[in-house]
Order: C-alpha cells, then sequence, then structure tokens
C-alpha cells in the first residue's frame, strides 16, 4: 500500500531529526506521565526505541490505521481527539490521510506529558499544519459531544482495570453521537510479568541495532543499554483482560474488531485493533 510507504519513510526521517531534541526537552520538562509521574525513562528514549522498532507503534497496525482513518476522515471541520501519545507517530497517520483525503480538520492533541505534545506541536510545525496541545489528564477534561474521531495507539493498559473503565466512558461523553474511537488494545489472557529472559533479550535488540542509527542517536550504546534496561524493567501494558472483557468494556458503542498479532516489545502480543461507534 502506497500510503504505508509514505508514512513509514516520513516516520523514519522524522525520528533522525527529532530524536535527539526530543531526549534533551524530556530530561527537562516530563512529568505527570500515565506511566509513571517522573516519566523522562520513558520519553527521553522512546524515540531511540522507536527507530530500532523494538518498541510498541501505530506502524504495528498500518493497515487498520490507514483503512479505519480513511473511512473516518471524509468531511471537512471534523474535530479529532488524539487522546493520550508517546510522541507523533498516531498524528503522522492521521495527518497523511486528511491530506490524502483532502479534508481539513481540527486537530487536537492531550496528553498529561508536555514532552509528546512538544513533540506533536515539532511534526505539525514541520508539515504546516496547525494543531491543538492540552495537557491534562483525560480523566479531568471535558469537552462533552465535540469530538468527531478519537483515537490513540495502545493506551488503555496503561490504566489499571477499573480506569479503563473510566477512560471508555470519558470517550463516550466527549465524542458527538455516531463519533468513533479508533484503537488498538492488547489482549491479557493472564497476569504477565517480563521475566528477566525477556528483559535481556530486550537488551539485546537493542545492542544489535544501534550501530545501523548510531550517527543519529546522541548518547553511546553503553548509556542507550541501560536506558533500555530500566524501561524494559518500569514499562507495564496493565492486565484490562482477554478478548471478551475488553469488548464488553465497549458496550455502549456499537464495535467492529480484528485481532492481530504483532512481534512485541519484550514477546509476542496479541491486539485488538477496535473501530467502537457512538449509538
Amino acid at each position: 500500500m502506497e500510503t504505508t510507504k509514505s508514512i513509514e519513510i516520513k516516520l523514519k526521517e522524522s525520528l533522525k531529526e527529532s530524536c535527539n531534541l526530543i531526549h534533551d526537552f524530556a530530561n527537562n520538562h516530563c512529568k505527570n506521565g500515565i506511566v509513571d509521574d517522573n516519566c523522562v525513562w520513558y520519553h527521553s528514549i522512546w524515540q531511540y526505541l522507536r527507530m530500532l522498532n523494538v518498541v510498541s507503534s501505530p506502524t504495528w497496525h498500518n493497515e487498520f490505521y490507514i483503512t479505519q482513518f480513511s473511512k473516518a476522515f471524509n468531511k471537512d471541520n471534523c474535530n479529532i481527539l488524539i487522546s493520550g501519545t508517546a510522541d507523533y507517530s498516531i498524528l503522522a497517520y492521521v495527518l497523511e490521510i486528511l491530506k490524502e483525503n483532502k479534508v481539513k480538520s481540527n486537530i487536537y492533541v492531550l496528553d498529561t506529558c508536555k514532552t509528546p505534545l512538544f513533540a506533536c506541536k515539532w511534526y505539525a510545525n514541520n508539515e504546516d499544519v496547525e494543531i491543538n496541545c492540552i495537557n491534562e489528564d483525560i480523566l479531568k477534561y471535558n469537552n462533552n459531544e465535540f469530538f468527531d474521531v478519537i483515537c490513540t495507539d495502545a493506551f488503555l493498559t496503561r490504566f489499571s482495570d477499573n480506569d479503563s473503565n473510566l477512560v471508555i466512558d470519558k470517550w463516550y461523553n466527549l465524542l458527538k453521537k455516531e463519533g468513533k474511537v479508533i484503537t488498538t488494545v492488547r489482549i491479557h489472557d493472564s497476569d504477565t510479568k517480563n521475566t528477566p529472559n525477556d528483559i535481556e533479550m530486550f537488551i539485546q535488540k537493542v545492542k544489535n541495532q544501534y550501530s545501523t542509527y548510531e550517527k543519529y542517536i546522541g548518547i553511546s550504546c553503553d548509556e542507550l543499554t541501560k536506558k533500555a534496561e530500566e524501561y524494559a524493567n518500569k514499562m507495564k501494558s496493565n492486565n484490562i483482560g482477554n478478548e471478551e472483557k475488553i469488548l464488553n468494556k465497549f458496550k455502549k458503542f456499537n464495535v467492529e474488531y480484528d485481532v492481530s498479532k504483532v512481534s512485541g516489545e519484550l514477546s509476542e502480543t496479541e491486539y485488538i485493533e477496535l473501530v467502537a461507534t457512538k449509538y
């Protein structure tokens, strides 16, 4: 698919330009993250790990996002909310499909931490597009019945089982009638914990990939390896249920979904690719 290639190429080139900028910004501005209040360990190396393709990304669900965004972004003045994001990757998909569909929309990016908002603003400026950045907790944000589309990648499992229900209720209230949530959700069949072997394999992947991108990465392999180990030990995907339980969380919506299997960060992982329409 030509659009897939163009987005992937654009993201790879953008990461080369922004990874050190985002690393430095995070070290000075990171706080109030979903995973951890002190989220510098996460955001400061995220784009390095993205470049090495060892962490979860919308690119793992290319066809899903391109297909569903193409269907959803079909009119001018569509209000789009990106509800939580690690960097500008999901924004890149939004902008590319809007451009392809030749529609003008109002884009809002909401996150509790300033670093991903800064990253999105940087990318939007490069694309000569205006976006609205909201530094807020999704559970505290209020703008009911305003959005046509809410999108985010692998966001719900950053919350506890109970809080994920609150997020979905919030999305429902923020959407207009017939508005859509477009997202992916990791499936957990049981409680899982990263094993020492999983973590060692992750670190080895980072080491193996480093030399390919060394000229773009502003820290040494040793430093990146240490930070990658910290990431692997701290990063958590919460168990919010198996396929049936996750779908039941969206019982207020009309839901279309598929299940995809990806290589995963530490082990092979299944995700629900989901479109939930408010009726």
